[in-house]
């Protein structure tokens, strides 16, 4: 008897069917085939085949048909799905629903695609790096390169290079607009059809594409995430784009980092694979340090903009600006672009002057923050989403004496309008460009995400409150921090500079800053680490255990004990305060020791009732 191993795009493990006689011939791994579950013909990818009949299979049902002979998934494909469904401690579904299969299927509209437009601008690297080009041809088998970039331009120029000498390759990117910007070079130059695949299409546009991948109309494919998974067949090379990007890990199960996920896909089509940032990871660095990636890339054509670090001393009673600060955005011409960078939504926090502390979620215990919409004031946990009215008198000790601490981006822009003898504009919606006229240009004033606004020839990009992001006890906050400085600089125009306002002028970061050396910056970052025993040193397993009914602390106690040298995180409770679901991280130096912590710790809480939700080597620590 012939059997073969289905997957489903479900929340489960693969399903061993019979193959019919009459398709016998024709069934092969990676093929899309029809089979009956849960009382419906549903579509699935056959995993393997095999004639193994296991004990405790029962009746076995036979699959209903073959839809498409030639494979969605090749062999090396589905080892990757299998990878993946080992090392994220997940079901094989999951992994299949976060691949292009479900888009693949989708029903087909041929007509017109509407994508981006090719540029004719002329990219370039510097020529010491056009070296690494052929270096990188070259290799003829697996092998990882960590291309150090200068700027984000040659980034794309190095891809642009590679891609003009082979044949087929898998360029990843972490969000959509970078999607658009190198589909649009590459269209540009090359001579031959690049395909785009994103979330950002209509589900007809994906379904044509990805058609058009497997048919083998497009060599070249430029995707986001699942495009990892593209059903490319034989690729020459795998680029990741900006490879240090928090954005290829997937928030959602089964949370696969897709930058890993390439590497491995390319260890298994045995394929070079290229990694590039201007500020790699320290996963990467460490990786390049040991040996497993081969470092490539030169200083030639690093920019070094001014840095000016301003020291203000944040108190109750100061402003969040420094005279400083203020005097140096007063004295900037009105043709002079300026962006203001704040690390904090809302207004304020809000702290009793009586009895010295602050205003907290009831539910969680996170500080509120103040919001100002118009004549309306109220409250908001970022912990929980909680909403409060604003307080007019301290929960604590009933003093009356309430005053604003740290300013966010609404108090922000309340100051400048104090300030600066121009329109002050703050971006909500970071992918729309603010509407500027052609004289006097606005101070624009947005998070952390104006990353993502289309915005060049900035004159002074200022950092009003740096220290929200180096204070984080978050294990890459710094290195997050000096990443977006990098990125932020391209931002610049040819004279442009930046302006730090902080609080600790001393922090060592800054050294490094000053004088755009990342490569020290990352040196010193990962000796503290190995000092502490942190991660990239230490691998780490986040894990979210909840459950429908309330969670007792024995129940508490008895995970906890079962998870040696497991880290509380915290603790989610109800509207009666009853615990509903808590966090915990595992760390290990030893891969086979941590797996076996997180095996038995599962164990307990399918025994105890609990729910878990994984999260291997977790972004944020």
């Amino acid at each position: 008897m012939l059997l073969c191993d289905i997957i489903f795009p479900q929340n489960l493990s693969y399903l061993t069917y019979i193959v019919p006689e009459e398709l016998k011939e024709r069934i092969r791994p990676g093929q899309i085939v029809q089979a009956p579950i849960r009382g419906r013909i549903k579509s699935g990818v056959v995993f393997r085949i095999h004639s193994d009949v296991a004990e405790g299979m029962g009746s076995l049902r036979s699959i209903d048909d073959i839809i498409l002979d030639k494979p969605l998934f090749s062999e090396k494909l589905l080892s990757l799905i299998n990878w993946a469904a080992d090392y994220y401690s997940t079901n094989h579904g999951l992994v299949l629903k976060a691949t292009p299969f479900k888009d693949f299927i989708r029903k087909r509209r041929k007509g017109q695609l509407h994508l981006p437009s090719g540029t004719d601008k002329p990219l370039s690297i510097p020529e010491a790096d056009r070296g690494h080009v052929k270096r990188v041809l070259a290799t003829r088998r697996y092998r990882t390169f960590l291309y150090k970039a200068a700027d984000r331009e040659y980034e794309v120029g190095f891809t642009c290079l590679l891609l003009e000498r082979i044949s087929s390759a898998v360029v990843l990117v972490p969000e959509i607009r970078d999607a658009e910007a190198v589909y649009s070079a590459l269209s540009g130059m090359l001579e031959r059809d690049v395909a785009i695949y994103h979330s950002g299409l209509k589900g007809s546009e994906k379904a044509e594409v990805l058609h058009g991948i497997h048919e083998g109309r497009y060599g070249i494919v430029v995707g986001t995430r699942s495009a990892v998974f593209a059903p490319l067949h034989s690729p020459s090379m795998i680029i990741v784009l900006r490879e240090h990007s928090s954005a290829y890990k997937q928030e959602e199960s089964p949370r696969i980092n897709v930058r890993d996920a390439a590497v491995m896909r390319g260890y298994l089509e045995n394929i070079p694979v290229v990694l590039a940032s201007v500020t790699p990871s320290s996963e990467s660095y460490l990786n390049a340090i040991r040996k497993k990636y081969t470092m490539i890339g030169s200083a030639e054509g690093i920019r070094r903009p001014e840095v000016i670090i301003v020291s203000h001393k944040e108190t109750r009673d100061k402003r969040p600006l420094s005279r400083d600060t203020a005097r140096r955005l007063r004295n900037l011409s009105h043709n002079e672009q300026v962006l203001a960078i704040i690390h904090r939504t809302g207004y304020s926090l809000l702290v009793c002057q009586e009895c010295d502390s602050m205003v907290e979620c009831e539910r969680c215990g996170k500080p509120l923050v103040v919001y100002r919409k118009g004549q309306e004031s109220y409250m908001q946990c970022h912990g929980c989403g909680q909403k409060y009215p604003l307080f007019s008198e301290c929960p604590h000790c009933g003093g009356y004496r309430l005053g604003f601490f740290g300013a966010g981006i609404e108090r922000i822009e309340e100051e400048l309008k104090k300030i600066v003898a121009r329109k002050v504009v703050r971006v909500e919606v970071p992918e729309t460009r603010p509407d500027q006229d052609t004289g006097e240009k606005p101070l624009i004033l947005g998070t952390y995400n104006t990353r993502r606004l289309d915005v060049r020839d900035i004159s002074l990009i200022a950092f009003l409150n740096p220290d929200a992001s180096l204070n984080r006890f978050e294990v890459k906050a710094v290195e997050r921090f000096v990443q977006d400085l990098f990125y932020f600089r391209d931002f610049l125009g040819d004279n442009g500079r930046f302006l730090i306002q902080t609080s600790i002028p001393w922090h060592r970061v800054y050294r490094y800053v000053k004088g755009w050396d990342y490569d020290g910056f990352i040196l010193d970052e990962l000796k503290r680490r190995r000092q502490h025993d942190l991660y990239p040193y230490t691998r780490s397993v986040r894990i979210e255990i909840s459950s429908n009914s309330i969670i007792t602390h024995d129940r508490v106690d008895r995970v906890m004990d079962s998870a040696v040298k497991s880290l509380p995180l915290d603790y989610q409770y109800d509207e009666k305060g009853n615990l509903k679901g808590f966090s915990l991280l595992l760390r290990d130096r030893d891969s086979r020791s941590l797996k076996d912590r997180l095996s038995r710790l599962l164990k307990l809480c399918r025994k105890e009732g609990l729910k878990a939700r994984i999260d291997i080597d977790p972004v944020f620590l």
